[in-house]
C-alpha cells in the first residue's frame, strides 16, 4: 500500500478483500444479515429488560417514600449482649 510506484500497489478493492485488513469480507451477504438480525433481536431485549428494571427501580422507591416511619422496638437479638444459659449434662 505504501509502494512508491503507483501501478504496484494494490487497488482499493483488494485491500478491502484482505482478511488481515477485513475479516468480514469472507462472509455472504446472507451471513452478515443474519448477524444484524440476531444483533437487532438482542438490543431489543436489552432494551426491554432496561426499561422493566426502570419500572421496578421506580416502583421500589415509590413504596419506600409511602411507607411511614416505623417506631424503633428495642429488642434483643441473638449475639449482641444476650445472656446465654449453659448447661451441661455429665454421665
Amino acid at each position: 500500500m505504501i509502494h512508491p510506484d503507483p501501478t504496484l500497489r494494490p487497488s482499493p478493492t483488494q485491500i478491502l478483500q484482505n482478511r488481515a485488513l477485513s475479516p468480514d469480507s469472507s462472509k455472504s451477504k446472507a451471513e452478515l444479515t443474519r448477524e444484524l438480525h440476531a444483533e437487532k433481536l438482542r438490543n431489543e431485549m436489552l432494551v426491554k429488560q432496561l426499561k422493566e428494571a426502570a419500572i421496578c427501580i421506580k416502583s421500589i422507591a415509590n413504596e419506600s417514600v409511602k411507607m411511614p416511619s416505623v417506631t424503633k422496638i428495642h429488642s434483643r437479638l441473638i449475639g449482641k449482649k444476650v445472656n446465654r444459659s449453659v448447661s451441661t449434662t455429665t454421665f
